[in-house]
């Protein structure tokens, strides 16, 4: 099933799909990020701190190294909520994060600090076990996520 998505969503690469993409995410990941606070494990917390780490030290200048990170950071926090189902229905949404996060805005300036940093506050919410906070920086990165799609996308790249 993920492999059939993953072709779909590659066949139909556009401006439209990121936008519906971002969508489902605004619709989806804030109760993904409530519901990883409630469930996770110490070693949930130890992997989503090990990528934070991995990303805040990653060279600015390898950005897809950056963007397969901010994806493995997505993906372990939907780990963390230990639904199988969840999981599985994400995978083929985050697997077009780093494409997408090339095209539209790997070299906005100063990108990378806010997406860490969001992160950051993410985790902690997440360690504390604070889901409505997790919810709430879900849904704020969410929607100024969307605002950078919309605001910078590359005429010719995508149609």
């Amino acid at each position: 099933a993920v492999k059939t998505l993953n072709l779909y969503y590659d066949l139909k690469f556009d401006k439209n799909l990121l936008l519906q993409i971002i969508e489902v995410r605004r619709i989806f990941e804030p109760e993904i990020a409530k519901l990883a606070a409630v469930n996770r494990t110490d070693e949930d917390l130890a992997e989503l701190s090990d990528v934070l780490i991995e990303f805040e030290q990653c060279n600015p200048d390898n950005t897809q190294m950056e963007a397969d990170l901010d994806n493995r950071f997505h993906l372990s926090v939907t780990k963390s909520t230990h639904n199988p189902i969840v999981q599985v229905s994400m995978e083929p949404i985050y697997s077009l994060l780093p494409r997408m996060r090339n095209y539209i805005y790997g070299n906005i300036e100063g990108e990378k600090e806010n997406t860490l940093k969001s992160h950051k506050e993410l985790l902690k919410a997440i360690q504390d076990g604070n889901g409505n906070q997790a919810y709430l920086i879900t849904k704020d990165q969410l929607l100024r996520t969307q605002g950078i799609y919309e605001n910078h996308m590359k005429p010719g790249i995508i149609s």
